[in-house]
């Protein structure tokens, strides 16, 4: 926490007053959602004191969806805390009766534009018919769509400047 603190210290004297400065505290994202307790929160409330003595402006909380820690956390620490909305997690309203100032999103919105679109991808690729001659399942399914891809494979998707068949 003195690092941290002393990291943030130095990044106030260096921009000034007028930059924000939203530290951030991954102690309820790293742990297991059934480990949440008033130990952990005070963790976080330890380092919301010390950050905010630092010249910190916000305190950002990623992780935690327990609203009576929230509620917590938020009438101890004097910054405005932010949380990230998880899925199936509170609500804008439930995250503002427990004080939280700002809700960010997180990856989720991007995690389930990805899966709706290899979901289309995988829906046109299925209503190709094969070109005589041309590579036929390989062309209609990549493997880098396919079920058994591992994960690596997947990711690999294919060089769009590539040569193909398109007629």
């Amino acid at each position: 926490i003195p690092d941290q603190a002393a990291r943030i210290a130095a990044l106030r004297e260096g921009v000034g007053e007028s930059f924000f400065i939203n530290a951030r505290t991954d102690l309820f994202l790293k742990a297991k959602p059934e480990t949440h307790d008033s130990a952990l929160a005070d963790q976080v409330i330890e380092r919301g004191l010390a950050y905010a003595e630092a010249g910190a402006n916000g305190l950002f909380i990623p992780g935690l969806a327990n609203l009576t820690l929230v509620g917590r956390i938020c009438s101890a620490v004097p910054l405005p805390v932010n949380a990230m909305q998880l899925p199936n997690g509170p609500s804008r309203a439930q995250w503002a009766g427990a004080g939280i100032a700002r809700v960010s999103h997180g990856p989720f919105p991007f995690m389930a534009m990805q899966a709706w679109l290899t979901g289309q991808a995988e829906a046109a690729l299925d209503t190709l018919d094969p070109i005589p001659g041309d590579c036929g399942d390989e062309y209609r399914k990549p493997p880098f769509l396919t079920a058994s891809a591992s994960s690596a494979s997947r990711s690999a998707l294919p060089d769009p400047r590539a040569p193909r068949a398109i007629w």
